[in-house]
Formats: structure tokens, C-alpha cells, sequence
């Protein structure tokens, strides 16, 4: 069992380490060649994307993994479901879409970001169904296609056009997400699909995990909102290339989030100790290796260009080790805890949420960037240890109902 699990994480740490140094690659040389008030713009159209595309899953990803881990899967008809929540999400999308780039003057570039914005809610909708069945390679393999796509739109702009044209940027982010967006597409024909309709109650629980979602989106990326209204577009690449350098933590955390989700929901009555442990070294060495190399690798990728912002580096470093630690209570909260805990932790994320706006919004004209790493790194420590206490308060319920029960 643990040599299956080693395997499974080993495959798919792999290829998402493929499309992590793919997305950095581009980054490293958008962040290279581009203006920085270019690059900024650049980002923080990616950020509506990625922000947008992950609140209008509403759950129901995550609905699936929790359906079709089971033995019954392949009674319900979870591909018409999908295709209605794709429907509704691309419907809802485009009314915060044209609000957003009306807002953000972003009006000319709408069509694309909306192209972008759906295609990368088919591809998270569509790859958790081989993930929920265990085919995790493949699953991140569709899920991490984007980067690699979009680095060969990059380099070939770059070797035609002598250059990378700002216009096309755009074009390729887009035609990238769709082209991941047809191969999500393709996997939906290998798993069998049944008649009966998806269970009130998973849907209800899934939209409980949205709302919960909703907080972690908006931790990783309301603070550049923030930036960008406050402070510049040069500002927020500065915090982006930052981010880019800290990537590593958001490898790991990935692949053991991606891994223990359908796996702890398929296997309910899994110790937790050992994947603690584990997770925990793993974050301790991850933390160590930035801790002596990362001022070091931001000079060398940028060139000298962003190291009057290495400074930022230390709150990166305490957000990402509390993003590796948060992956075991993360998945379990995710993949079994009952509604009950579901409101519970939502209630503490929604209070976490909210001191993290008030603190961006009054930080960071007085300290700038440091101002936003700040509010991330405290927002960070206090979901970790929320998450912790639900699972250890849950557990310990059930084991006390359990003997109950037995006695």
C-alpha cells in the first residue's frame, strides 16, 4: 500500500513538475523581455481567469470525486451533470467577465479572457473524473497541459515574429487553454455512465466545499486585486515574479493535494499519522532549500532585475510550507467530512477572509507589498490550524460514535 501511494504521488509529482518548469519557463521569459506594466497587465489578466474559472466550479468538481470514488459510480449520469454545471458556470462567467474587464478597462480583451475563462472551467470540471477513478498520471496530465501548450505558442510567436508581440499574448493564452480544454473533453469516453440523477445531497455538499473553495481562492490571489488597485501593474509584477520563484511549494502541495483527495475518499478510515509526518518532512525540506537558494534563484532567473524584492521571499517561504502542511487536513475535509464540519470550517474561513480584506485594504497603502505578505502569511497560519482542529474534532466523534455503536 504505501509503495502503491509512492507511486502514484512519484508519477504525478513528475508531470506536474513537466508543466510547473513550463509556466515558469514562460514566466522567466515573459518577465525577461516584457515592460513591467505589460507583464503586470499580462498577470493579472491571468489572475481573473484563474480566480473567475475556480469560484464558478461551484464544488461540483469536487461533488464528482466524491461520487465516483464509489463502487456505484456508473449508475448515475454524471455526464449530463457535468455538461449543465459547464452550461451555467459559462453563463454566470460571462456576467462577472464583462463586469470585471469593464471595471479593469479590460473591455477590448474580453473575448479572449472569456474563451480562456471557459475552456479552463471545462478542463477542471472534465479531469476529475479520471482522477476520481484513480488515474491520476493521466488526470494531471490534462490538468497541467495548459503551460506546455501555451510555452510552444510563446516560442513559436517568438521565432516568427522575432519577438514576443503583446497582442499575441492573449491569442495564445486562450487557444492554449482551449486546445487543454478538447483533450478534457476526450476523456470523458472511457468511463462508464449510467441513468440515474446525481444525489441531492452530494450537490448540496459540493456547493458547501464551493463556498469553502471560494476563501482559499480568494487567499491566494485577492491581495493582487488589491495591488493593482492601489498600488500599479509594475508593482504586481514585481509581486508575480516573486511568486513565480516560490512556485515549488505549490508543486508539492498540488501533487499531494491532487493524490490524497480521492484517495482519502474512497478509503474513509485511513490513518492520518503517517501522511502528517510525511507531508511534514517534505514541507521542512522544501522550506530549507528556499530558505539558502531562493534569493540566489531570483537573481539568476530575472538577472538582477527584482532583487530589491527578495525581501518578500521570507513570508513566501512561511505561506508555502503552511501550504504543503495544509494538504493532508485540506483533502480530508474535502473528500469526507460531513456538513456539519463543512459549515463549521467555512464559518472560520469566511472570519479568515474578511480580516484578510480589511488588512489589505488598509496595509497595503501604508506598507506596500510587504503590507500584502503579511495579511497572506497570517491568513495562511490561521487556516492551517482551523483545518487541523476540524479534522482532529471530527475524527474524534466518529470514533467515539463508533464505540458507542460497537457497545
Amino acid at each position: 500500500m504505501k509503495l502503491q501511494l509512492e507511486k502514484k504521488l512519484s508519477a504525478s509529482f513528475l508531470i506536474l513538475l513537466a508543466s510547473t518548469m513550463a509556466g515558469f519557463a514562460t514566466n522567466v521569459w515573459l518577465g525577461r523581455v516584457l515592460p513591467e506594466a505589460v507583464f503586470g497587465k499580462f498577470k493579472f489578466i491571468q489572475t481573473i481567469v484563474v480566480t473567475l474559472s475556480s469560484l464558478l466550479l461551484l464544488g461540483q468538481n469536487v461533488t464528482i470525486i466524491r461520487l465516483l470514488a464509489k463502487k456505484t459510480f456508473a449508475r448515475f449520469d454524471w455526464k449530463r451533470f457535468l455538461f449543465r454545471c459547464l452550461l451555467l458556470s459559462a453563463l454566470v462567467g460571462f456576467l462577472l467577465a464583462y463586469a470585471i474587464s469593464g471595471y479593469y478597462r479590460l473591455g477590448s480583451e474580453l473575448p479572449l479572457i472569456y474563451l480562456a475563462l471557459v475552456s479552463s472551467i471545462g478542463v477542471e470540471y472534465f479531469h476529475s473524473v479520471p482522477r476520481a477513478r484513480g488515474k491520476y498520471s493521466y488526470a494531471m496530465f490534462i490538468s497541467g497541459s495548459f503551460p506546455i501548450f501555451f510555452l510552444l505558442c510563446i516560442a513559436v510567436a517568438y521565432f516568427l515574429f522575432k519577438g514576443i508581440l503583446a497582442d499575441f499574448l492573449l491569442y495564445g493564452f486562450a487557444l492554449s487553454w482551449l486546445s487543454s480544454f478538447l483533450l478534457a473533453v476526450f476523456s470523458l469516453d472511457k468511463e462508464a455512465n449510467g441513468r440515474e440523477k446525481v444525489p441531492t445531497y452530494v450537490i448540496w455538499e459540493g456547493l458547501l466545499i464551493f463556498l469553502i473553495t471560494i476563501s482559499h481562492i480568494l487567499m491566494e490571489h485577492l491581495n493582487q486585486f488589491f495591488i493593482v488597485k492601489l498600488l500599479s501593474y509594475p508593482e504586481l509584477a514585481n509581486w508575480a515574479i516573486v511568486m513565480v520563484v516560490a512556485k515549488g511549494y505549490d508543486l508539492v502541495a498540488t501533487t499531494l493535494m491532487f493524490v490524497f483527495l480521492p484517495m482519502y475518499s474512497e478509503k474513509f478510515k485511513r490513518p492520518l499519522k503517517n501522511d502528517i509526518i510525511r507531508t511534514l518532512i517534505v514541507a521542512t525540506a522544501v522550506f530549507l532549500c528556499y530558505a539558502f537558494l531562493g534569493v540566489e534563484l531570483l537573481h539568476a532567473f530575472f538577472k538582477g532585475r527584482y532583487d530589491h524584492y527578495a525581501y518578500l521571499l521570507i513570508y513566501f517561504n512561511i505561506i508555502g510550507f503552511c501550504k504543503i502542511l495544509y494538504a493532508v487536513p485540506g483533502a480530508v475535509i474535502g473528500s469526507q467530512s460531513a456538513s456539519k464540519y463543512l459549515k463549521l470550517f467555512l464559518i472560520a474561513c469566511t472570519a479568515i477572509i474578511l480580516f484578510n480584506i480589511g488588512g489589505n485594504y488598509f496595509l497595503i497603502p501604508v506598507m506596500g507589498l510587504r503590507g500584502a505578505a503579511m495579511i497572506a502569511v497570517f491568513s495562511w497560519i490561521s487556516r492551517l490550524a482551523v483545518s487541523y482542529a476540524i479534522v482532529y474534532r471530527e475524527r474524534k466523534e466518529k470514533k467515539l460514535t463508533t464505540g458507542l455503536n460497537h457497545g
